[in-house]
């Protein structure tokens, strides 16, 4: 019945692109109603492929479209489309010192406790989607040691219709406090070590035989058994045993 009332819908819809006009888009991907004004809108969203990239052009064919539709089930001859549709994508360009201001206050967010930024040197310039976004921060391990550091982090650009963001790196100096300088557990440190069982928490008291942050794997001991496991340290006051 779905299928009957999109072919309708088709078939009352005859719209052509202008042939040697240009479609600018703003997504990853290509729809169908990017490439045709007043497309049904059931069929606004269908993707005909992926979009140039930003700033560069490309040519959709009918055959692009064809191929799309027949994977919905939906008879080609419906839509009235011409033999080539050039799209080009739009795009924002960003000088290094204007990636960098934009990226500063995701990269102090994700800044470590007692660590912070001094200055976030000029990148790359960078040609992006307007539907570009920052998803995502990750941080070097940086040393334990007090002073400033030059480190290079790694920014997750998404760009909206994208299947996996792009990374970019950007250089800055780090300035390490005595905080950020030391472990979050020390070696011989007294935590808990614990299990979870459904809804149970069962804990134990444990001695660290290692040095580690929060969120990294370290040998810890058994202080009742004197048995030695792996833990994931959650905090500084507590590890989760791994479980093999």
């Amino acid at each position: 019945m779905r299928r009957a009332l999109l072919g309708l819908a088709l078939v009352l819809f005859a719209q052509s692109a202008a042939a040697d006009g240009v479609r600018v888009v703003e997504r990853a991907r290509v729809t169908l109603g990017d490439l045709l004004d007043g497309a049904p809108a059931a069929l606004r969203t269908l993707d005909v492929g992926p979009a140039p990239p930003p700033g560069g052009t490309r040519q959709i064919l009918r055959a692009d479209v064809v191929r799309a539709l027949e994977e919905r089930g939906i008879a080609p001859s419906a839509v009235q489309v011409p033999a080539s549709v050039r799209v080009k994508s739009a795009a924002r360009r960003l000088t290094g010192e204007e990636f960098s201001a934009w990226v500063r206050p995701q990269v102090v967010a994700a800044l470590p406790e007692g660590v912070t930024l001094e200055q976030l040197l000029p990148g790359r310039p960078l040609v992006i989607s307007p539907r570009t976004e920052i998803v995502g921060v990750r941080m070097p391990k940086l040393p334990k040691r007090e002073g400033t550091v030059k480190a290079t982090v790694s920014v997750e650009l998404l760009t909206e219709g994208a299947a996996a963001p792009m990374v970019v790196p950007v250089t800055g100096a780090f300035r390490i406090g005595p905080e950020a300088a030391r472990f979050a557990v020390e070696r011989g440190a007294e935590l808990v070590a614990f299990v979870e069982r459904g809804p149970a928490r069962i804990g134990a008291v444990a001695v660290a035989l290692d040095q580690a942050d929060v969120g990294e794997v370290l040998s810890v001991q058994i202080v009742r058994t004197r048995k030695v496991v792996r833990a994931r340290l959650e905090s500084k006051s507590a590890a989760r045993v791994i479980v093999e």
